[in-house]
């Protein structure tokens, strides 16, 4: 797995290089990264990825609600829920679900 990440996150950072000047297309290489970097339990590189998606598209709730997810797995609890609470208040990309993980 860990492999298969380290190509994933190589081939994204040099899409998202590529495409620097297409911000839609440079935050889901951003997304994407992020989640690589998760797989990879790399919370630091994979929430620094998220920021520079919301940085791109501060509407998009899925960034916050991945950044939620990564504070929920390291146990900082209250982190997490102001995360979850943030990504809930703003527009919501499909597939994130804050909602669900509240409960």
């Amino acid at each position: 797995m860990s492999k298969f990440c380290d190509e994933g996150i190589a081939f994204y950072n040099f899409l998202a290089k590529e495409c620097a000047d297409f911000e839609g297309i440079c935050f889901s290489m951003y997304v994407a990264l992020g989640d690589l970097n998760r797989y990879k339990l790399d919370s630091k590189k994979a929430e620094e990825n998220y920021r520079k998606a919301s940085q791109l598209d501060p509407t998009a709730g899925i960034c916050y609600n991945n950044i939620a997810v990564i504070h929920q797995n390291n146990k900082f609890y209250m982190n997490s829920l102001y995360y979850f609470v943030v990504s809930r208040e703003i527009v919501l990309l499909p597939g994130a679900k804050p909602r669900k993980n509240l409960t």
